[in-house]
C-alpha cells in the first residue's frame, strides 16, 4: 500500500528467515463487516448492528475514533486487496459471528472472509520463504471447501500438482506475491530493535542482523510497525497477561519487539490484558 501510494522506496525488515509469521499458520480469515463480498452476496449490513455487536463483546471498552476508522477503512482495505493484489476472498455465508446470539450479530455470516486457494507455483523460488502450516498436510482449498467436502478427486489432484494452498498459507502467499511484483526488497534476519527519533519524529530504524551487527535504515516518509504479539517474552507476559501462559501456538519470534519499540518511542498502550485463550496440545 505504501508503494502504491507513492512512498517511493519501501523496504521490509523481517526478523526471521521466513515471511508470514503466525498468520501463515492460521485460518487466515478476516472479520470485516460491510465488505463488498458480503454486500454482493445480498447480506445486509448497518452501522448500528456492528457497534451493538462489538459493544456487547467489550462493554464500555470501545474507542469511538478507532471503531469508526475500522468500520470505514476495513471495507476499503478489502476492495484494495481485490483490485491491486493477488489476494482473493469470498464471503463465508454459512460462518456466523463467533457470538451469534449477541446483539447485532450476523448468524447467517458474511462478515467473515475466507481465502480462495492460491498456487504457490506463482511464487517460484520464493515459495520456500513462506512460514509453513503446522497441519499434518497442506490444505488444498478454502476453509469452506474443506468443511463442505466439495472438492472431487480430480480437482484435488490438480490442486496438489499446482501446490495450491488455503487458509493462512493462501493469504500470506498472495500478499508476498504482491510484494515481489512491486520489487519491494525484503531484508531477512534483520531484527528491528529501536526507532530513531529526531525533533519528535521517527526518522529510522536500528535493526540487527543474524550476527548481531547493526543494520540501520533511514526513513524519509515513515516507519510502519507490523510485528506479532509478545507471548514468547516471559517478562511481558508476566507484566500484562492474566494467568499462566504455558503453550503459545504462534511463531517463537513473537517476543514483543514492536511493542517495546513503540513504548520506548512514547506510544500509549491499551487492551494489553486480553488474549485469545484456548487449550492446546
Amino acid at each position: 500500500a505504501a508503494k502504491d501510494a507513492g512512498a517511493g522506496e519501501v523496504v521490509i525488515l523481517e526478523k526471521s528467515g521466513m515471511v508470514g509469521g503466525t498468520s501463515a499458520m492460521s485460518g487466515g480469515m478476516l472479520w470485516i463487516p460491510g465488505n463488498h463480498h458480503q454486500i454482493e452476496a445480498g447480506i445486509e449490513e448497518n452501522d448500528e448492528d456492528i457497534v451493538a455487536y462489538l459493544d456487547s463483546l467489550a462493554p464500555g471498552a470501545l474507542d469511538p475514533d478507532t471503531l469508526g476508522a475500522f468500520m470505514e477503512k476495513g471495507p476499503e482495505l478489502i476492495r484494495y486487496l481485490a483490485d491491486k493484489t493477488p489476494v482473493r476472498f469470498h464471503a463465508y455465508a454459512d460462518f456466523p459471528d463467533y457470538q451469534p446470539y449477541m446483539p447485532g450479530a450476523k448468524p447467517d455470516g458474511g462478515r467473515s472472509l475466507d481465502n480462495d486457494a492460491f498456487s504457490f507455483e506463482r511464487l517460484g523460488k520464493w515459495a520456500s520463504r513462506v512460514n509453513p502450516t503446522k497441519m499434518a498436510y497442506p490444505m488444498r482449498g478454502s476453509l469452506m471447501e474443506a468443511v463442505s467436502g466439495s472438492l472431487d478427486e480430480a480437482t484435488l489432484a490438480e490442486r496438489e500438482q499446482g501446490d495450491f494452498r488455503g487458509l493462512g498459507q493462501a493469504l500470506v502467499g498472495a500478499l508476498f506475491l504482491a510484494v515481489l511484483e512491486r520489487e519491494i526488497p525484503v531484508e531477512f534476519e534483520k531484527r528491528a530493535r529501536s526507532l530513531v527519533k529526531h525533533d519528535g519524529r521517527v526518522i529510522g530504524v536500528v535493526a540487527e542482523d543474524d550476527r548481531g551487527r547493526d543494520f540501520r535504515v533511514r526513513a524519509r516518509r515513515g516507519v510502519v510497525i507490523a510485528t506479532g504479539g509478545f507471548e514468547w517474552n516471559e517478562q511481558l507476559v508476566k507484566t500484562f497477561i492474566r494467568g499462566p501462559l504455558t503453550g503459545p501456538v504462534s511463531v517463537p519470534e513473537n517476543e514483543g519487539d514492536g511493542l517495546i519499540m513503540a513504548m520506548e518511542a512514547g506510544a500509549q498502550l491499551g487492551n494489553m490484558q486480553n488474549a485469545w485463550w484456548q487449550q492446546s496440545v
